[in-house]
């Protein structure tokens, strides 16, 4: 089971055209305050934090599909060839 104030929460991250889109409803505007000042609050605190050693970036990890790399000539279908060059 969830926490009651989860939704509202992740909803407040959403401009009303996506609310509205997806059929969300709209939080209260204490609960879009809150989230907006919690993840400003986040950003100066993690000025004063030391930077990491080591990032997490995904495209800096090694692809398991493809451990030696690839090239697009052998990954694309044939009839493309000749637009790769």
């Amino acid at each position: 089971m969830s926490h009651p104030l989860l939704k509202p929460a992740i909803y407040s991250l959403f401009d009303e055209r996506t609310l509205a889109a997806f059929g969300f409803t709209k939080p209260s505007t204490l609960i879009v305050s809150g989230v907006e000042n919690s993840l400003k609050l986040r950003g100066y605190l993690q000025r004063w934090l030391v930077p990491r050693r080591r990032s997490d970036f995904f495209t800096e990890s090694q692809l398991k599909s493809y451990p030696r790399g690839y090239q697009l000539r052998d990954i694309g279908p044939s009839w493309m060839l000749d637009k790769l060059e």
